[in-house]
């Protein structure tokens, strides 16, 4: 049996008083168009400017770049953009409160009419937690907020990991990459400062790839995705962990453990039980059948519309998109004999989104809590990626930072349609059901919209191109 060095996470114990403005990263976005077609703005000199999105809960930050100056910027949900002309190399960051952060300089060039995303931390909090216990009562009193956290038991349920062969690893002494330690088994809700311990502790630990110091390790991350990985000479041990909110009145948050999935290309997808269901979190990008077998990529539109045999895409050809948003597949690759899922999983049906929505529903991940109406397209949205739709509460577009209660992380990756032409970038999420529908070609698609706050199921045609979750047998 292989070493598992334990990695624990729990809320962290302490008392503090700070105040600074910080760089937690800095990196391109690849596939952001906002400068480009969104909502591009040109420099003093006529191009078009590069935005730097800076992520940030707090407001009255000033920015300076120097000679070569601002040009915009513009208050966004938990984000301020500030438009910047390409060749910037610098940005000085200022707030009354906090202090300045003196010349930044980043670590590759800013590219005209290109998206780059700053996170920040600025905050001055005094942090008192209390003894934790199963039922324990964690307070943070700021001089900017108050924050209430209470940890029951949880919703979601930490599965165990699997092996190759998709069988449940039955020795009990094994923690399992992902599946939550014993200690955390009550722990649902809690504020963003965890802290990460090792035994044996002092073992040099990375989050998201950056090398950030070592057990124990006090960490306040941004909600999404984590990747936390200690070493211990030549032995690694990863976790994979989501920060979900759950109420932004009360400041409270989601805690999952998930698991990875390989698919036949070697890919890797995060996992996560919901109710009795077991859910594939990414959209599928897997250009082989099961058994091998190639999976064409279809650029040409008119060649798309005239296919019956299976196909996929990415989306406006770009191959750019595919590690955010997976590839766009036709009905002929749902539905071929081969296989399209990885051993064990299948293209979910009806039934199966239909069976998410109503635990959803009864269990109050509508956003007003109500447990009777289907409101719940921006609990399964992500948090990145949707184009802002202001037209009501509780809409995918409405407030990003608000998304995602169930972790589902539901992007935006447009769809192709039977025509073979592009569309939907940023304000759907479409995904192919196994299931017909009554209608001569038709099958079930299930969709959110940017500017909708339930989900529904669509009749589409079977030339067209959507996303694919997976769901386990």
């Amino acid at each position: 049996m292989k070493q598992i060095i334990p990695l624990l996470l729990f809320i962290a114990v302490a008392t503090s008083l700070f105040g600074e403005i910080s760089v937690k990263s800095f990196r391109k976005l690849e596939t952001d168009l906002d400068a480009r077609v969104n909502e591009p703005i040109k420099d003093f000199n006529g191009n078009l400017s590069a935005i730097i999105k800076v992520v940030t809960t707090q407001t009255g930050f000033s920015f300076d770049c120097g000679q070569i100056g601002v040009v915009k910027t513009v208050n966004k949900p938990a984000e301020i953009w500030v438009y910047v002309p390409y060749s910037t190399k610098h940005i000085s960051i200022s707030h009354p409160e906090f202090g300045m952060l003196r010349d930044y300089r980043f670590d590759q060039p800013i590219v005209e009419a290109t998206v780059y995303e700053l996170v920040i931390i600025s905050e001055k909090v005094e942090v008192i937690v209390k003894k934790e216990t199963p039922t324990s009562e964690i307070s943070v009193n700021s001089t900017l907020m108050d924050m209430h956290v209470i940890a029951p038991a949880p919703l979601f349920e930490p599965i165990e990991k699997q092996d190759k062969d998709n069988t449940i690893q039955s020795n009990s002494t094994e923690q399992s990459i992902g599946a939550a330690p014993s200690t955390l088994n009550s722990i649902e809700k809690y504020g963003k400062d965890i802290t990460i311990q090792s035994t044996p502790t002092n073992m040099p630990l990375s989050i998201d790839g950056n090398i950030v110091g070592k057990t124990p390790y006090v960490a306040r991350l941004l909600d999404g995705n984590h990747t936390l990985q200690i070493e211990n000479g030549a032995k690694k041990q990863e976790m994979h962990i989501i920060i979900a909110p759950w109420s932004q009145k009360n400041n409270t948050y989601h805690l999952y453990f998930t698991n990875e999935l390989k698919d036949v290309d070697g890919n890797v997808y995060q996992t996560l039980k919901i109710g009795t269901q077991v859910w594939m979190l990414e959209n599928l990008k897997t250009t082989h059948y099961r058994n091998g077998d190639e999976i064409p990529l279809v650029p040409n539109a008119n060649e798309w519309s005239k296919l019956n045999a299976g196909a996929s895409c990415a989306y406006n050809n770009d191959p750019n998109a595919i590690d955010k948003f997976g590839l766009l597949y036709n009905w002929s690759a749902v539905t071929d004999h081969r296989g399209i899922a990885p051993q064990g999983w299948h293209v979910a049906s009806k039934d199966d989104y239909d069976a998410l929505v109503q635990y959803l529903i009864s269990h109050g991940f509508s956003h007003d809590g109500s447990l009777g109406e289907n409101l719940i397209a921006n609990s399964l949205a992500a948090t990145t990626n949707w184009r802002p739709s202001y037209s009501k509460v509780g809409v995918p577009g409405y407030e990003l930072k608000s998304n995602n209660r169930t972790g589902f992380s539901g992007l935006p990756a447009g769809i192709r349609n039977s025509s073979g032409h592009f569309e939907g970038l940023a304000s759907i999420a479409c995904w192919w059901t196994c299931s017909m529908s009554s209608s001569q070609n038709s099958v079930y698609t299930f969709q959110i919209q940017s500017d909708k706050s339930n989900s529904i199921f669509v009749n589409q045609n079977k030339n067209s191109g959507f996303a694919i979750r997976c769901i386990k047998n």
